[in-house]
């Protein structure tokens, strides 16, 4: 490869790793801010709470792995970082994460529905 290739390829890593990161971080900031005290806070069922969440801990889960998997690779010799192997190697699990949470959605978006006006009173006061 040459050095403009090299460098290009570099940065791609670096900005597929940041948002990645950010990705995670913002589940981690949902989950951690939001939907764990939504649990303690009397509005939904225990099975309305799990139909909410979903699997979101496998998802971020699945990322943080796929993270650290790409935080490897750009640690490496750029001539020895293989991006390809670390997308086939995480692929099924990230895959299978998203299928499970989007199969969910229609109904986690019932109970954000059935509870909307309880919900938007509480997020006013969590905010």
């Amino acid at each position: 490869m040459i050095a403009k290739n090299i460098d290009y390829r570099q940065q791609v890593l670096r900005d597929l790793l940041e948002k990645e990161q950010e990705f995670v971080s913002d589940l981690r900031s949902l989950l951690n801010q939001y939907l764990q005290p939504l649990h303690h806070a009397d509005i939904l069922t225990e099975s309305e709470y799990l139909q909410l969440v979903g699997n979101l801990e496998d998802l971020i889960e699945a990322h943080q792995r796929l993270n650290s998997s790409l935080e490897d690779v750009r640690r490496g010799q750029p001539r020895q970082q293989r991006l390809g192997q670390v997308f086939l190697g995480h692929g099924t699990a990230v895959r299978q994460a998203h299928l499970a949470y989007w199969s969910n959605h229609p109904r986690a978006v019932c109970v954000l529905e059935r509870h909307r006006e309880r919900l938007n009173s509480w997020l006013d006061n969590v905010a």
